[in-house]
């Protein structure tokens, strides 16, 4: 879907009626891209979850699928927040002269980082919080952003050591792995940003077929990979689960 988006149509439109429709087909066809990513991700969630709480993958799919709707509409406000507070420094600049490109990029680059950091700290309960979700059946999807994650602020110090050993490991393995599907994707972005310019494309015809192969054998690494950190981040539900019951053992009377 991706390979197959108009680019180099909107770098030579030849009015505002076909760019127009040239837009609005990308947009439906990144729409198209976003729904079948879902899809993609709701079942191998589902096979996952239901290797670890034992239920049905029929009873579990509708819960998956809840969870990663909320996780989508999170990641997308974590996205325009932090896009629209990037874009100060250069609506400032607009009417400031005195600023330079190379100042107003660097307070840009400088605002994203601090608001991406931001967002991953306040978003890291989540990763508690959505585990007891998925593996109680009684818990409700409000518990996600409720009670649940409050629960994962108590134990964020916990989660960070899991989210971190993960992160170093999986950085390892996708540096290697995910090293020709990233060079591919370069390529074709570099290609598609020339479109838009109105230059030809200098890929040759196959050259979508040749990336959906090699993504096709890095996602196969990636679905493995991604298992294993559900496996950690179960570990850790159950820890903090264990944990807060013998708290409230000893603390009864």
């Amino acid at each position: 879907l991706y390979h197959a988006m108009p680019w180099k149509g909107i770098g030579h439109a030849a009015d505002a009626s076909q760019l127009t429709g040239l837009l609005a087909a990308n947009a439906v066809m990144a729409l198209a891209l976003l729904i079948a990513t879902a899809a993609a991700a709701t079942w191998a969630g589902t096979c996952i979850v239901s290797l670890l709480n034992g239920l049905s993958r029929k009873g579990n799919a509708p819960r998956v699928a809840r969870a990663i709707t909320v996780h989508t509409g999170i990641a997308l406000l974590a996205t325009v927040t932090t896009t629209a507070l990037a874009m100060v420094p250069f609506m400032r600049a607009a009417s400031a002269s005195a600023a330079t490109a190379d100042t107003t990029l660097m307070a840009s680059g400088g605002i994203a980082l601090g608001v991406s950091v931001v967002w991953g700290i306040v978003l890291l309960p989540l990763a508690y919080s959505t585990m007891k979700y998925l593996m109680e059946p009684s818990c409700r999807l409000a518990c996600v952003v409720g009670s649940a994650y409050r629960q994962g602020w108590r134990r964020w110090g916990f989660l960070f050591g899991c989210a971190l050993l993960c992160f170093i490991i999986c950085t390892l393995f996708m540096v290697v792995v995910a090293a020709p599907e990233n060079i591919l994707l370069l390529a074709r972005l570099a290609d598609n940003t020339g479109a838009l310019m109105g230059d030809t494309s200098g890929l040759p015809g196959h050259y979508g077929l040749l990336t959906y192969a090699v993504a096709t054998a890095c996602t196969f690494v990636w679905c493995y990979l991604m298992t294993w950190v559900a496996m950690v981040f179960h570990y850790a539900y159950g820890s903090i689960e264990a944990k807060t019951r013998n708290t409230t053992i000893t603390t009864q009377p």
